[in-house]
């Protein structure tokens, strides 16, 4: 079975666990945030809610993503036309090139200027890898390795294909020889990886906020006591 055979027969239940997963983080998400609110004016320690939440929200986008590829790659594979297949190829390469932005960004070549300080992976993950989750660090770093070797596919054409389909162009020969070009058979490397990464980060954000299991019990406890004590 070939890596697109095998992307296919995966993708309807891929989609099927992002969607169930984005429910359970939009919960638990509200719930912290509920208990975050009760736990403070009760004076129960609660730093590792907002740590748990900070993970979730990650994770929440994360779902967002893998649930917009799924539904692109179907778009795909159910195709009725050339065109349809074209389009669904096109959404793709939208969707993975601001979905890397957000999570990794890229670096501005013209005056090396970096954003990568203000991605999602870097301004919102790193520091929470300190003091209780340090023993992550390693499997944080790995999964960097992987986002900066995904740089060497070429953006360059990826931002052009993603500039002409969704601004389009005064030259509609520049649209039409784009959606020429594109092939599925060519982008499937680069779509796989960018899953493959997507499925790191679920298993990893799923150990950081499992992490806080403990802690979560024992907070419980001490507001059910003092619920008693009311």
């Amino acid at each position: 079975m070939t890596n697109i055979e095998k992307l296919k027969a995966t993708t309807n239940k891929k989609l099927d666990y992002a969607l169930v997963d984005i429910t359970q983080m939009k919960t638990l998400i509200l719930q912290n945030k509920f208990f975050i609110n009760d736990f403070r004016k009760k004076g129960i320690q609660n730093d590792f809610l907002e740590t748990q939440n900070e993970i979730f929200k990650f994770r929440l986008f994360i779902g967002f993503l893998f649930s917009d590829l799924c539904c692109s790659l179907n778009s795909y594979f159910n195709a009725k036309s050339q065109y349809e297949e074209k389009f669904a190829i096109r959404n793709i390469i939208v969707i993975i090139n601001e979905g890397f932005k957000k999570i990794f960004n890229f670096e501005k070549v013209n005056n090396k200027t970096k954003y990568r300080n203000n991605s999602f992976w870097i301004k919102e993950i790193k520091p929470l890898l300190i003091d209780d989750l340090n023993s992550y660090t390693l499997e944080y770093e790995r999964i960097s390795k992987k986002l900066e070797k995904y740089l060497e596919f070429d953006f360059d054409k990826i931002k052009e294909n993603r500039d002409l389909s969704i601004h389009y162009d005064k030259n509609p020969m520049l649209i039409y020889n784009m959606i020429i070009d594109l092939d599925f058979e060519e982008k499937a490397s680069f779509i796989i990886s960018f899953l493959d990464i997507l499925d790191e980060m679920y298993f990893f954000t799923e150990k950081l906020g499992n992490h806080f299991r403990k802690d979560i019990e024992n907070a419980f406890e001490e507001y059910k006591n003092k619920l008693q004590q009311l």
